[in-house]
């Protein structure tokens, strides 16, 4: 009688919430989901190009995304599996159809420089606390004759000295926000009243990820104020659905979110769309009735190919894509995502985005990183 086998599939993430720098990984949880694939499996080669490769990105203590098999005979014994893998056929998830593909701009510089803005504003706010607190010591003990900061006369009235020097700090990020946002809805109101046609897009090859692809590309119209064109590949991890990851860490909804996870807010967040970590501050104001918005939000894992200048009269491209990445993986839990990517500089707004999708196989193994490039989760960091 011939052995048989059950497969198991180990899966464990611990995936950079929004704005991960000011987490530190391994003081979070790790997600785990234990799966059995197949039972009773006599012929383990039958089934390797069914399941999908292992992978291990990153370690222990940062952030990480492992997927790794065991076979369990009969008496209970398990061991080790390296299958090589096959390919991912499942359609593209709710997040890349909704945010992923088309048309998108770039926000207004200001918001990020608002962010630097706001540390240098509590800075100065904290020390003018600080300096009003212990004031009263330096008149004490001599080293003043009379208070600095109390008050300071403009005109007929006197103004406290908070309002007048700390409280334009706090007040002048806010201000430019709001000027960056209506920027941006100009911006994008433009945009829409005469979007250019889609890019021609041909590929000569089936795209695997450790060889190179070969595209033809053409624009069929192109507008006055486009200077050139850079094309590159783009592959990344995005943020697991919300509902699997709380249900591989045993959380309810309605329970407090584990942590690293932010609770979130109905109306703008969508079932299996993402971890729901960074609503509200992930993109700036975007138009109403835009599917997805208008700003391409980052992938917090990632890694892009060298970017490849070309004619806005189009051309042929051999891209050479990123090594060490599986191809197209597009479950609920682990998303390796692959995308072509054209930045056509214009000569004002910015940069415009063309985002293509790409079904990539995997290339041959192992697929292992034990450094992960991690990004912030906001729009304007994006495409840096």
């Amino acid at each position: 009688m011939s052995k048989s086998w059950d497969i198991i599939q180990h899966t464990r993430v611990r995936f950079p919430p929004f704005e991960s720098s000011l987490m530190v990984p391994d003081h979070l949880p790790i997600a785990e989901r234990h799966l059995t694939l197949h039972t009773n499996i006599t012929d383990l080669s039958s089934v390797e190009d069914i399941v999908l490769p292992p992978v291990k990105f990153g370690e222990e203590d940062s952030w990480l995304i492992e997927r790794k098999f065991v076979i369990r005979d009969g008496e209970g014994n398990e061991q080790k599996w390296l299958p090589v893998g096959g390919d991912d056929s499942r359609p593209f998830p709710p997040i890349v159809e909704r945010q992923r593909q088309g048309w998108y701009l770039t926000p207004s510089p200001i918001h990020r420089l608002s962010r630097k803005v706001v540390t240098v504003a509590v800075i100065v706010f904290l020390s003018a606390l600080t300096y009003q607190f212990i004031e009263p010591l330096f008149i004490w003990a001599g080293v003043l004759s009379q208070p600095l900061v109390g008050s300071i006369r403009v005109g007929l009235l006197d103004y406290p000295f908070l309002m007048l020097f700390v409280l334009p700090w706090m007040i002048l990020p806010l201000a430019m926000r709001i000027g960056a946002n209506i920027r941006d809805l100009r911006r994008q109101k433009s945009f829409l009243n005469n979007p250019p046609a889609a890019p021609e897009i041909s590929f000569s090859n089936q795209a695997i990820s450790d060889e190179e692809l070969l595209i033809q590309l053409s624009l069929p119209q192109v507008q006055e104020n486009w200077l050139d064109l850079d094309v590159f590949v783009q592959v990344g991890l995005l943020p697991p659905a919300r509902e699997t990851l709380l249900e591989a860490l045993s959380r309810n909804e309605n329970q407090q979110p584990p942590p690293g996870m932010s609770t979130p807010l109905p109306h703008y967040w969508e079932k299996g769309l993402s971890d729901g970590t960074g609503i509200g501050e992930e993109t700036p104001l975007e138009r109403q009735g835009v599917s997805g918005g208008m700003f391409l939000r980052p992938m917090r894992i990632w890694q892009k190919s060298e970017s490849y200048p070309l004619s806005l009269d189009g051309g042929d491209l051999q891209i050479t894509l990123p090594k060490g990445w599986p191809g197209t993986q597009a479950g609920s839990f682990v998303r390796i995502h692959w995308e072509l990517i054209l930045q056509i500089n214009r000569v004002t707004h910015g940069p415009l985005f063309w985002v293509l999708p790409l079904r990539v196989a995997n290339g041959s193994g192992p697929f292992e990183m034990a450094t992960l490039k991690v990004n912030d989760g906001r729009s304007e960091e994006s495409i840096n």
